[in-house]
């Protein structure tokens, strides 16, 4: 009976083998690859190499021609019409989501639709989520909706494909490691069960208590149902990407953890924080996205003195976990012990000394400095025998600052190079090749104080006592150690790593005042562009097939020629060649777009070529918001009293300020909105039940349309107002669309009744 119900599933579900249809749209597989194919950051193949059965074939994602990643696709043709009301639709075999469903493979997978006639491509990410939220199940078709923001662009592409399947990945591997010395202890247990309730946890301690790890675990629990975006190390520039990001998709069910999330020495940024700040607050108000914070204890307290309006927000909204091993049972150390002891491989005599005194084994339990880091280490044979094995785990337990000293005297001159030529490319974690080449570089010095080793034998004297390798990517084994080579690499050694450095970041890793002249004189002398540079990192920072914005030293180049002010004749050539390639990598705009225009004010360099070229305005102009259009029609636009003329703008222009007042309207109808929440819900909360938020939320959505439509609508007038005054635009149309209830907004109603 089992066996003819499971073949029976197996009929029902539309999952099927090639067929000859599934070549037949010979047109549409055209006109994709001539769309996709033509700023030559990707490279298609349909049909002819398609392998996956209900798939038409991949696209491989480039960066400087060398791939990076592979998405499998179905390709479909759009029927003539594909308009309602609602949008635009089309009613997709079910083939496709059951390949998801199903894990028949491990490449993300994107549906792409084809426009025959009027020659457009859109797509839609299919992630298991997606889904799930189609509720397909027997069918063999099903619709699905999409917009015009689903056309094909190379930068949504790369990016939309890049936060569905990388972070998820990555979190998963890392969270595979932490199992192998995880103790399950109540910590766990109190994290899981506020972000089931409430959706946001801060995991707070010391150095080494296990932040990342249980971060990293509390993240993979809810891989079945969320997408994971995983970041390490962040800047202002991957805040700014995840805003955007959760702007598009505010109903996306996401589990963001932000690991270190207040940085190693950011709290001085007051840019960085005040981002940070109002991502955090954005992301709290959205029921669709789960938050995982964890910092160090210190760096936590320290932020009420550089930001106290964000502290008393996070303290009074999101719940704590402090993780302190003073609270913890002797059985649960026992077993942390336990599992180190099975790590290292430790023979009898060594358990055997370990356990023979009991008040050597007190000690151990009651030290304060008890955490599984200082432990791992406290355990490892390198250093002791088995005589001495309990006076020592005592030692180290009680000098824990001591461990990383202890462990780099250790090292020979090669595995000590490796380690600061990690240290001098990131915080955190890097593609290991690219670690391999830059300490290669630096060995080629012939300085006789080097082993004749293989950089394979210099990796494995560190990993997994001071660096971890996850998916061809290696990171130091805890941030401390980031802390200690900061503090303890000379001058003499720094000044080493710069000159034979590979990367413009090794660098940019030192201060200012260190690395000026040396830049400068690059600069100078041509030898700048030897450098290489790495790409600017898409929420996650490593994969075992990295995906990053496309990047260029010349963007560098850029940065530093507005940075040290250098007025040079010679460099102009230069200067407009990169800005000619600018435009053909639009890539380039989505982190490098605030150089480009300081650089085009230069009132030295002549760029006239370029602020009379349409198609260059029109780059900026699509990569423009409200913080910067006025800076763009100052550079653009000849005007004589300083206003600028709605109506005689090129229509490209028109549209970008069209975006920029609308998402200035949707900001001054939220704020008014949030203002006044609490007020009308409170009229409601009586009529609401847990089963129905959607019915209690949908009749607050008409309270305030009905009964406050007068106010919203003039907040969003004011600060329309405010911006068309601030720009110095005339004339503008008075019916630019924005939506008075937007999604976000329906979002942020659900999460005030659910709290």
């Amino acid at each position: 009976m089992g066996l003819r119900v499971k073949i029976k599933l197996e009929k029902d579900i539309n999952l099927g083998k090639i067929t000859d249809n599934d070549f037949k749209e010979s047109s549409s597989i055209s006109i994709a690859k001539s769309i996709i194919e033509k700023n030559k950051g990707f490279k298609c193949y349909f049909a002819e190499n398609d392998k996956t059965p209900n798939l038409d074939g991949s696209i491989l994602i480039l960066e400087d021609r060398i791939v990076q990643s592979t998405v499998e696709v179905q390709i479909k043709s759009l029927p003539k019409k594909y308009m309602d009301k609602y949008g635009y639709f089309y009613d997709c075999d079910t083939k496709i989501f059951n390949v998801v469903l199903k894990k028949v493979t491990r490449n993300p997978v994107v549906l792409l639709m084809v426009d025959t006639n009027k020659g457009l491509v859109f797509y839609k990410v299919i992630t298991p989520n997606y889904v799930q939220k189609l509720n397909i199940g027997c069918n063999k078709t099903k619709r699905i909706n999409f917009l015009d923001e689903d056309l094909f662009d190379d930068n949504k592409f790369k990016i939309n494909v890049a936060i569905d399947d990388m972070g998820k990945r990555l979190a998963m591997s890392l969270a595979k490691k932490a199992t192998e010395s995880f103790v399950h202890l109540p910590f766990y247990d109190d994290a899981l069960n506020i972000l089931k309730e409430n959706n946001a946890v801060i995991i707070i301690g010391h150095s080494g208590v296990g932040k990342s790890d249980l971060s990293v675990l509390l993240a993979a629990s809810f891989h079945e149902t969320h997408d994971i975006i995983f970041k390490q190390d962040f800047s202002l520039q991957d805040l700014n990407l995840i805003s955007e990001s959760v702007k598009n998709e505010p109903e996306k069910q996401e589990v963001i953890l932000l690991d270190d999330f207040l940085g190693q020495n950011e709290l001085g940024d007051a840019e960085y924080i005040t981002t940070l700040h109002k991502l955090i607050k954005c992301l709290l108000k959205l029921p669709s996205k789960k938050i995982i914070l964890n910092a160090r204890e210190g760096i936590f307290k320290n932020l009420y003195a550089n930001n106290s309006n964000f502290f008393a927000m996070l303290r009074n909204e999101v719940k704590e976990v402090k993780i302190d091993y003073s609270n913890v049972t002797d059985k649960s150390k026992l077993e942390i012990i336990a599992k180190y002891i099975r790590h290292w491989n430790l023979s009898e005599e060594y358990i055997i000394e370990l356990t023979s005194d009991i008040k050597k084994m007190e000690n151990i339990l009651e030290s304060e400095f008890f955490t599984p880091l200082i432990v791992k280490h406290s355990t490892n044979p390198k250093f002791i025998t088995a005589k001495t094995f309990a006076d020592t785990f005592i030692e180290r337990l009680e000098n824990p600052d001591s461990i990383w000293e202890m462990e780099y005297k250790c090292l020979n001159e090669n595995a000590k190079v490796y380690l600061h030529t990690l240290f001098s490319l990131t915080n955190s974690m890097v593609d290991k090749n690219i670690v391999d080449k830059c300490y290669e570089n630096r060995l080629l010095s012939g300085d006789k104080r080097y082993d004749d080793e293989s950089t394979d034998n210099t990796f494995a004297r560190l990993e997994n006592t001071l660096i971890i390798y996850v998916d061809g990517n290696i990171k130091f084994s805890h941030p401390s150690l980031n802390q200690y080579l900061f503090k303890n690499i000379g001058l003499e050694e720094r000044k080493k790593i710069v000159k034979s450095a590979k990367y413009i970041e090794q660098l940019e890793r030192f201060d200012n005042n260190f690395i000026k002249d040396i830049i400068l004189d690059l600069l100078l002398t041509g030898k700048f562009f030897e450098l290489s540079v790495l790409p600017v990192p898409i929420f996650i920072y490593g994969s075992d097939e990295p995906i990053g914005l496309m990047n260029h030293i010349s963007l560098k180049f850029i940065k530093y020629i507005n940075k040290y002010n250098i007025r040079d004749k010679k460099f102009e050539e230069l200067l407009c060649t990169i800005l000619e390639n600018v435009v053909k990598n639009r890539l380039y705009m989505m982190h490098s777009l605030s150089d480009i225009i300081d650089l085009l004010f230069s009132d030295y360099y002549d760029f006239s070529i370029f602020i009379s070229n349409t198609d260059f305005s029109q780059t900026l102009f699509d990569y423009a918001d409200s913080s910067n259009i006025q800076k763009l029609l100052k550079l653009f636009i000849q005007t004589t009293d300083g206003r600028y003329d709605y109506l005689t703008l090129p229509n490209y222009i028109q549209v970008s300020i069209d975006d920029a007042i609308s998402d200035i309207a949707e900001i001054g109808t939220l704020n008014y909105i949030e203002s006044i929440l609490d007020e009308v819900i409170d009229v409601h909360n009586e009529n609401c039940e847990d089963e129905y938020y959607d019915d209690c939320c949908q009749s607050i959505v008409e309270d305030l349309t009905e009964n406050y439509f007068d106010e919203i609508t003039e907040s969003a007038k004011e600060a329309k107002v405010k911006f068309i005054e601030t720009t110095k635009l005339i004339n503008v149309k008075k019916d630019i669309e924005y939506k008075i209830i937007s999604d976000y907004t329906h979002d942020i109603i659900m999460n005030k009744l659910k709290s």
